[in-house]
């Protein structure tokens, strides 16, 4: 059995290095980066890694799966979803995929993660999301994700649960591929970010089965957060013309004004960690057909 992480990457020099001693320690055995042409030392870095250790693999580079819209990402989504599908018919090995962004850390349950898999049933696992943002004292600093990851364990960060229509459950799945599976999971089309999948028009909705809670860095640097939001912001206007849509320029400048009055978004939004562990006994309540997040999603 394995376990193999696929990630899409933008210009994430910062999360890098820590996003793959991570999961490489945690046991995975192989990372697959598919990179949106980025302009800094990302695809550089990975390529290095790679010479190092043949489980870092950039699996291709192009800027067609650049962010650009609801309905670009969810593309680019697709493609990363049907390399997993390749993958598995080709070497024909039960594999365990996790979908994650580069600053989005599942944190291991009790006994590892690969004798949690090796002994489950299920073939599907949904992802909670805290979404962390960085203490007062060091929102201007430029520590390490490394270092966020510490004081996120250590209790020192607030953070929150993603609220989306209505759904404060935002989840990716993590897919088992098995000679009893593929056939159905071949099947499968997801919406951005691999937070659902649909599978002949309807929500694939997997009832009272546990979860993984996934660590989510919202928080670096407030001046590196600010450069990623306004890149983000400009990379969106000079696609309007193409395939652009609202929903997301409008996320980009909620983050944007969150930063502006961070004091403000830290002290009256943001939760401890013990306040949101306790919101978990509530989880399974939102996994539904009913959730608002499902049915927004014929819409789009």
């Amino acid at each position: 059995m394995k376990i193999n992480i696929v990630t899409k990457v933008l210009n994430e020099m910062y999360f890098l290095d820590t996003f793959i001693r991570y999961y490489l320690d945690l046991g995975v055995d192989e990372i697959h980066f598919f990179d949106s042409e980025s302009t800094d030392k990302t695809v550089e870095t990975i390529k290095s890694w790679q010479q190092q250790n043949p489980a870092v693999q950039l699996i291709r580079s192009h800027k067609k799966l650049r962010h650009t819209s609801f309905s670009k990402e969810t593309e680019a989504c697709n493609r990363v979803l049907r390399h997993t599908i390749k993958d598995y018919k080709q070497r024909k090995e039960e594999t365990w995929w996790i979908f994650v962004d580069i600053d989005e850390f599942l944190r291991p349950p009790a006994g590892g993660l690969r004798n949690f898999l090796q002994a489950s049933s299920l073939n599907m696992i949904r992802c909670v999301f805290f979404e962390w943002y960085l203490p007062l004292d060091v929102a201007e600093e430029r520590i390490s994700a490394r270092q966020t990851l510490d004081k996120i364990h250590g209790g020192e960060a607030r953070g929150r649960l993603i609220d989306l229509w209505g759904d404060p459950f935002y989840k990716d799945f993590v897919l088992h591929l098995s000679p009893g599976t593929i056939e159905e999971f071949a099947q499968f089309h997801t919406i951005a970010g691999n937070h659902r999948y649909l599978l002949n028009g309807e929500t694939v909705v997997p009832q009272n089965t546990p979860f993984f809670i996934v660590d989510h860095l919202r928080g670096v640097a407030i001046d590196v957060t600010r450069s990623r939001i306004n890149k983000g912001l400009l990379l969106l206007e000079e696609a309007q013309q193409k395939m652009y849509d609202n929903w997301t320029y409008e996320h980009f400048k909620e983050k944007k004004k969150e930063i502006t009055d961070y004091q403000g978004f830290y002290e009256s939004v943001l939760k401890t960690r013990e306040q949101l562990e306790a919101l978990l006994e509530n989880v399974g309540n939102y996994d539904n057909s009913q959730s608002l997040y499902n049915k927004m999603i014929y819409r789009l």
